[in-house]
């Protein structure tokens, strides 16, 4: 039985205690609501500072690369497969996410995606894949038979890149919101006059892609319509460079091609052949990852400043990822036939698959004099 003395004792150390905040949680200042978590008191809501509109010109979403051989199909998407299109189970498109480095010390703060859809249907236009990234995916397929497909044909033998396209997100608007504690949010939206620049100068109903040849963006030739040379009469040359940055093979420009094989971003499949009469290509199954992705081990394959033109005194960076739909990867397989209708001819090539957008991008090694290239 305890004495009237100890309980006393005991009573004076608990009021001790609460008096010096022990079973108190008072809010910091710049906090909203604090509480508890583990027995330890922490800001469980910071008050907003800041909310800033960054005028972003535009987003890459996808580099498509063609095949050898000029009646050569590749498919991205959920395909059962056709005389034309061969079945395919994968992806196409691009993850990322808005990271912004300090002016002051170069430290990066990586932002909390805010919206999970920016249109009707599953996935929409931008699709939330882990807290801190987003998709656009412009083609995809479930597995079970659900999703869309698209195809590429090739027109010549040995292409090169006179027929890759970079694909971009012409009308993006992004708005950050930054609390207290320097954590931000992103929210992805569109601009919804002026930004659609294909086929009417109407208002947008939602996000915008304009598929662009990369010699149209490096001055080769000349765009094939208005609508497109509206849209890159906007950039300057330094934003040209950029977006042409995102095929790697001018990353930086001339790049030597025997260097993919050691670049993260991409995976050597094996050697392809075609010659008339036949063809061969390797599998083109591939896994984005061994099992979940996450925000703590971010692999970075691809990054791009924006213009520092907005005053949130750091710099916003787009950094790319491998591409995935689910934080859950799963074995993706785009769809190839390989063929050539030109007498003589015979291709063969190394396949890479590019991670960051889901494509398969073919080196040529040696070529027959009779296949068809790019004139000169």
């Amino acid at each position: 039985m305890r004495t009237p003395t100890l309980v006393l004792l005991l009573v004076a150390i608990a009021m001790a205690g609460s008096a010096c905040g022990g079973s108190t949680c008072d809010a910091p200042v710049g906090c909203l609501r604090a509480g508890r978590v583990a027995g330890t008191c922490q800001c469980q809501e910071w008050e907003t500072v800041r909310v800033e509109t960054v005028p972003i010109k535009f987003v890459v979403v996808s580099v498509v690369y063609r095949g050898i051989g000029n009646a050569t199909w590749l498919t991205y998407g959920w395909s059962l497969g056709s005389d034309t299109l061969p079945a395919s189970a994968s992806e196409l498109g691009a993850r990322f996410r808005a990271v912004f480095r300090s002016r002051v010390d170069g430290s990066e703060r990586a932002a909390l995606m805010a919206n999970a859809d920016l249109g009707a249907g599953f996935p929409g236009p931008l699709h939330l894949v882990t807290p801190g990234t987003a998709d656009v995916l412009l083609a995809w397929g479930d597995g079970k038979g659900n999703g869309s497909a698209n195809g590429f044909g090739s027109t010549l033998d040995a292409p090169g890149t006179s027929e890759d396209v970079v694909t971009v997100w012409t009308n993006p608007t992004l708005t950050v919101t930054t609390n207290y504690a320097g954590e931000k949010v992103a929210t992805w939206s569109w601009t919804s006059v002026g930004g659609c620049f294909w086929p009417v100068q109407l208002d947008c109903e939602g996000p915008h892609f304009a598929a662009i040849p990369v010699q149209v963006l490096d001055g080769t030739r000349p765009p094939g319509d208005t609508y497109t040379a509206q849209f890159l009469a906007t950039l300057t040359d330094a934003e040209r460079t950029t977006i042409l940055s995102y095929h790697p093979l001018y990353d930086p420009p001339s790049r030597d091609p025997a260097t993919l094989a050691s670049d993260p971003r991409f995976l050597p499949l094996g050697p392809a052949e075609v010659h008339e009469g036949g063809a061969s290509w390797p599998s083109t199954t591939w896994t984005p990852c061994a099992g979940t992705l996450g925000d703590d081990h971010f692999e970075i394959l691809h990054q791009a400043e924006s213009p520092p033109s907005y005053n949130v005194g750091d710099v916003l960076v787009l950094q790319h990822s491998v591409l995935s739909k689910d934080a859950v990867c799963q074995a993706e397989k785009p769809g190839i036939s390989l063929a050539t209708s030109t007498p003589a001819c015979s291709v063969s090539a190394d396949v890479y698959l590019d991670r960051m957008f889901g494509t398969l991008l073919f080196v040529p090694g040696s070529v027959a004099p009779s296949c068809t290239r790019p004139a000169p």
